[in-house]
């Protein structure tokens, strides 16, 4: 598996290029009043009363941060710009198309906040010039965000499909899953769909013929609570292969 490592506030982001810092209407150094992000005691008790999978060992993560990292934290969990901007501002232009498992990490805040997007599957593994063997390929694309090393969201898309040796000729499943350990961003997952689409590949040099691609889509429908503001944030999240397992995501406003 490949990893990168990206510095800065305007690196493309996996599925999405994102932009942080531009908009917000409350700063890190507001302090949240109530709530899972007023301090670390109170998102220490949002956690050990979460019925999200995993939240368990959230809590350990980040009783495992001293407490001046908890402090930090916390200060990012209120700082509306990170979230916002993970949720708003990514473009589909900038869909991250790969033929390998691959991981793309995005650094900012000093490395106090990362961004992660991770693909993987069996039809990434086998990726070639030629198309994939008969039978069942799954791809998975995941995007996350941690703050001090512990991920406090993370969103899910994966696909399974079938080829007969030339080209896609059913997507068999698609769903997809997150994890929302922020206490401050609401999200629900709409009803996962999926089709057959079109792509034409063309040889360099050589001639063109089509074939079919894969695509699941979800709808995440979610609300951004922080001191000083409420935002509405509705994302589609597409997946996309061909027969020679090379995958395009997005993640995108509708």
């Amino acid at each position: 598996m490949r990893k990168h490592l990206i510095h800065g506030a305007t690196a493309a982001f996996g599925a999405a290029a994102l932009t942080f810092g531009s908009i917000s209407t409350a700063s890190a150094a507001e302090p949240a009043h109530s709530g899972p992000a007023s301090s670390p005691a109170a998102y220490v008790d949002y956690l050990e009363h979460s019925d999200e999978d995993g939240a368990s060992e959230t809590l350990k993560e980040f009783h495992s941060l001293t407490p001046s990292e908890q402090k930090r934290f916390i200060g990012y969990l209120q700082d509306p710009a990170l979230f916002t901007e993970f949720l708003t501002q990514s473009t589909g232009e900038a869909a991250a198309s790969t033929d390998s498992n691959d991981t793309q990490v995005t650094a900012l805040r000093g490395g106090d906040v990362t961004l992660e997007a991770e693909q993987t599957g069996s039809a990434l593994a086998v990726a070639a010039k030629r198309p994939l063997p008969k039978g069942n390929h799954t791809v998975t694309r995941s995007n996350k965000i941690k703050l001090m090393g512990v991920t406090v969201m993370e969103f899910k898309i994966w696909e399974t499909f079938y080829s007969n040796g030339h080209t896609i000729t059913k997507v068999v499943d698609a769903d997809g899953g997150k994890k929302n350990y922020s206490g401050v961003v609401k999200m629900s997952k709409g009803i996962a769909k999926k089709q057959l689409g079109k792509q034409t590949f063309c040889k360099k040099g050589g001639p063109c013929s089509s074939g079919n691609t894969a695509i699941a889509s979800i709808v995440w429908e979610g609300e951004v609570v922080i001191s000083g503001g409420t935002f509405q944030v509705d994302k589609k999240q597409t997946l996309v292969s061909n027969v020679y397992g090379t995958t395009t995501s997005t993640l995108v406003n509708v």
